[in-house]
């Protein structure tokens, strides 16, 4: 079992460096001169061992709620966690289909979930009917597991001409929301782009004009198939002050999938990407990651969820799942640092602190 206190990490040739550290939340028993902490944080990935794909996880209270694209348990599957390790797949968050949406049940995904006001609200991916593109609907709920039903008649966002748009991403600055989206251009020969754009304060418009923040320029995005050349699957997050933004590039069913990073100085860009080389890639038996997200666990730590297959059950057509899989994450200067991928169990304290990007906890 590898034990992680993340007090202070380095990173030299590839390889992790762990120190512990003190906590300030070690709890105090009043009968004893000791402190006592609460047990450490068990698991081992992948943490849902189904099909489980672009898995997109927020925090509500003293739990933790998963989303993913279709499944065995929905059209929008979703799972519940008190601790991070151990997941229940609760059933389907889709309450109906929207009704431009064609009724393709393999063609819905990527959802992504945040509160705004008294209302759940859920951006996702739907097949639109009349032009068979892949588009972005908006759904609300007022609960967070659902059921969420459409909030429109018609498609959130649907910019045929360009491919469509895919994989959608709510993301909350402050009090200001914001809509990240993928151009779904690979369909049909078009460019592959990120673009972001503000909502309007309840989050059901939007405001001004999309901006593309980021596009395909790098070897490792590229695939021998022209159509798995592609940037995809946007996520944006703040750690330690800075904008992140990670994306999925190449061919999702295959070994060369993998997480790129960027940092941003606005939502809206310019953003810059970190270094020639992703972020997280294949390691047997970890295979083809990608469908990435960043969120905090209940310590105000930085983890890193995403999908990924498993040995050769590479493809749905081996009998492959996208599993999910999660581990801590740490910004270094500019440059993400996945604690992964591994299938070895892990252990992480839970008093540990997650350093900063100067190094200091």
């Amino acid at each position: 079992m590898v034990v992680l206190f993340l007090g202070l990490l380095t990173v030299a040739a590839g390889t992790y460096f762990v120190v512990s550290s003190k906590s300030d939340k070690a709890q105090t028993d009043p009968h004893s001169t000791t402190t006592t902490s609460p047990p450490a944080l068990v698991w081992q990935n992948p943490v849902i061992d189904a099909d489980f794909p672009d898995p997109a996880i927020i925090r509500v209270d003293d739990r933790y709620v998963a989303f993913a694209t279709n499944g065995p348990k929905g059209q929008i599957q979703v799972a519940s966690s008190e601790d991070l390790a151990i997941w229940k797949v609760t059933g389907d968050a889709l309450g109906s289909l929207p009704e431009w949406a064609s009724d393709e049940p393999d063609l819905v995904w990527a959802p992504s979930v945040g509160r705004i006001g008294d209302n759940w609200l859920m951006f996702a991916t739907f097949r639109h009917a009349a032009s068979g593109r892949q588009c972005i609907g908006l759904l609300h709920s007022g609960a967070v597991e659902g059921p969420y039903i459409p909030a429109s008649a018609e498609p959130f966002l649907c910019p045929v001409s360009q491919g469509g748009a895919i994989d959608p991403e709510l993301f909350i600055d402050g009090e200001i929301p914001w809509l990240l989206w993928k151009v779904d251009g690979n369909c049909c020969g078009k460019p592959s782009l990120i673009r972001s754009q503000r909502l309007a304060e309840d989050g059901r418009s939007l405001i001004g004009e999309p901006v593309t923040i980021l596009e395909l320029d790098q070897d490792w995005e590229r695939n021998p198939a022209t159509q798995q050349s592609t940037i995809e699957g946007p996520a944006m997050a703040r750690i330690d002050g800075r904008l992140v933004l990670l994306y999925s590039a190449n061919g999702y069913a295959g070994p060369r999938y993998a997480v790129g990073q960027a940092i941003c100085v606005e939502v809206s860009g310019p953003c810059s990407k970190t270094g020639a080389a992703p972020v997280l890639s294949t390691s047997w038996p970890t295979v083809g990651p990608g469908g990435a997200m960043l969120f905090k666990d209940s310590y105000n730590r930085d983890w890193i969820a995403y999908h990924a297959w498993t040995g050769d059950s590479v493809g749905y057509d081996a009998g492959g799942a996208r599993a999910m899989h999660i581990a801590p994450v740490v910004l270094i200067g500019d440059r993400l640092i996945v604690l992964g991928p591994t299938t070895d169990p892990m252990s992480l304290e839970h008093d540990a602190r997650v350093p900063t990007a100067s190094g200091r906890p």
